[in-house]
């Protein structure tokens, strides 16, 4: 009979044991995001090296409570040519000797852990862990100094000199270079390519150049390269240029014959290269710092200079007029691009607004033209279109029916801003200046097609009192269905005419500056505090209010206070009156 295998240990096993009336809480729960973190090294062997027989290399061991998993990992060192990072995944560790995997207990200061076959000493751990082994009982012994790696003691003995030796600019960079062109007066120490690859390897001095080819205007980055005197430079291909993307104008290469100095590289000043004269008009931030600790240049001498040509105004394509085929906002963007794309609509409003329709009555407003014909105008605020339908009248000549098919309409004053944009100024110098301005909010093609759709007339152009004009016939609006002026009323932002504080105020306004007495206007036609809808709009019109129709039907409306067709006035006496009703 085979013996099943006991279970593996856990970390869990040291953890106190929670009381018969305590409630028990997953050691994953209580150690959430808690890490015992230990300090140590192993040693590897070096083969073929007169410097050092071994190599120390410092490992950081990180045990999370959470699930008794184990990562090791290695700090990087900057030039080590060492794969460096981590170096055991985290996981579960099973100890070699045993099927157990590594819990709590087996990791102390001092004591070796083995792992995949490499022996790791610990010499030091944080203080959390050893805050949290005093809790367990368990001792951590004292912090272990390191041993010291060789080849890093070497480095550090060589460090010195290589201080003693770059430790002004004139030690590295006051030698003689190729050109003997360095910072300061050549011939003075013999030139050492090795100190100047460490003290200036990476560094680069950045120039902005402009080179005039004939007529163009070409921008370089002439790179200057510390650690061996070097350059190269770089051309900036502006977008559209028409030249190819290759940047490499000169690859880098040992300074020509004939090149100044770094020293006498300034703004402002022209460097001649293979016949080239580049002019210098800016430099980035390292190369400013860098001439300012080495030369005592201040601000002042890093002035940029401005070699951008003024940009000409382009041209505006004109915008054809509409010819009917189509829809216009499909022929627009025919004029707009070259390769045309139906017109995007707005499908959320669309989803939003779907069957919500404003229906207003009205009359031609010329009064010389017929009077007796009444019109029915619907404005669908799903896709902003309208619709024209003339009421049928016994004996009056016309037919009735449909006056305009449902379609997108104008707005005249709006397509005069419109035209503007389409169209380059013209006529007189008023003309033009002002066909200038309405211009100049339309430079792109998005803000054409922004203008061009705002020429369009929308919701909020349609209220009571005004004037819409369609298909070049001129209506004002007398009258609306109940549920467009209950809806105009839930809108007020777009309607602030059907706002009743806005009316009020407006109202008040009015009567301080005019001293009008409200009560007194009313008395004639007034019958137990209350006048009729049509005494009041009477009334109102006579003492001259400045109200429009809309602003009057939201006056009525709020002021009919039990629905009977009168209107209590007491109620708009005691808003406009209020001091005065307070005394009383």
């Amino acid at each position: 009979m085979v013996k099943a295998a006991a279970p593996a240990a856990t970390s869990a096993d040291l953890y106190a044991k929670p009381g018969p009336n305590e409630e028990y809480i997953p050691s994953w729960v209580v150690f959430d995001k808690q890490v015992l973190k230990f300090d140590g090294f192993f040693k590897e062997a070096v083969h073929d090296s007169t410097l050092e027989t071994y190599r120390v290399r410092r490992i950081n061991v990180l045990f999370y409570l959470e699930d008794d998993s184990v990562s090791v990992m290695e700090p990087r060192t900057k030039n080590s040519g060492m794969q460096q990072g981590t170096l055991i995944r985290r996981h579960r560790v099973q100890k070699e000797d045993s099927a157990q995997y590594f819990t709590v207990k087996d990791f102390a200061v001092g004591s070796d852990i083995t792992m995949y076959g490499r022996t790791f000493h610990i010499v030091d751990c944080d203080q959390f862990t050893r805050n949290f082994y005093e809790r367990l009982g368990i001792a951590q012994g004292a912090q272990e100094e390191a041993p010291v790696d060789q080849h890093a003691e070497w480095l550090e003995r060589q460090q010195p000199i290589v201080q003693r030796a770059t430790a002004t600019p004139n030690s590295v960079f006051g030698v003689k270079s190729l050109t003997s062109g360095g910072l300061s007066s050549p011939g003075r120490v013999k030139r050492d390519p090795l100190l100047q690859f460490l003290q200036n390897d990476r560094k680069v001095l950045r120039y902005f150049c402009m080179w005039e080819d004939g007529l163009d205007k070409r921008k370089f980055t002439l790179h200057y390269f510390l650690a061996d005197d070097t350059i190269e430079i770089l051309e900036r291909v502006p977008p559209n240029s028409g030249r190819d993307p290759f940047p490499t104008f000169m690859k880098r290469q040992v300074l020509p014959k004939g090149f100044c100095g770094i020293k006498e590289l300034k703004i402002g000043t022209a460097v001649v290269i293979h016949n080239r004269s580049f002019f210098i008009y800016d430099v980035d931030a390292f190369t400013k710092q860098f001439y300012e600790e080495h030369y005592a240049m201040s601000d002042e001498d890093f002035a940029p200079i401005d070699v951008d040509d003024k940009a000409k105004a382009l041209p505006r394509r004109p915008i054809a007029d509409y010819n009917g085929f189509g829809s216009e906002e499909d022929s627009l963007s025919a004029c707009l691009s070259l390769d045309p794309k139906p017109p995007k609509r707005d499908l959320a409003k669309r989803a939003q607004l779907e069957g919500v329709v404003m229906r207003f009555s009205g009359k031609f407003s010329d009064k010389t033209q017929d009077q007796t014909r009444t019109f029915g105008i619907t404005f669908f605020l799903g896709d902003d279109t309208v619709m024209v339908t003339e009421q049928q009248s016994r004996n009056s000549g016309f037919p009735g029916g449909k006056f305009f098919e449902r379609a997108r309409a104008k707005n005249p004053v709006k397509v005069a801003k419109a035209r503007a944009c389409a169209s380059p100024p013209a006529g007189g110098p008023r003309r033009a200046a002002a066909a200038a301005a309405a211009a100049a909010t339309c430079t792109t093609v998005e803000q054409q097609l922004r203008v061009q759709e705002e020429a369009f007339y929308h919701a909020s152009d349609f209220y009571l009192g005004a004037q819409v004009s369609i298909n070049s016939f001129i209506f004002t609006l007398l009258d609306a269905a109940d549920y467009t002026i209950c809806y105009m009323e839930a809108h007020p932002r777009e309607w602030p005419q059907s706002d009743v504080s806005t009316v009020l105020d407006k109202l008040a306004s009015v009567v301080e500056a005019t001293k009008v007495d409200i009560a007194q206007l009313m008395a004639p036609a007034a019958k137990d505090g209350t006048v009729s809808l049509e005494d009041f709009s009477s009334i109102m019109n006579k003492a001259d209010f400045d109200l429009t129709l809309q602003e009057m039907r939201t006056l009525q409306r709020s002021l009919d206070v039990n629905d009977d067709g009168r209107v209590h006035f007491p109620f708009l006496q005691k808003f406009l009156y209020k001091d005065t009703t307070a005394d009383a």
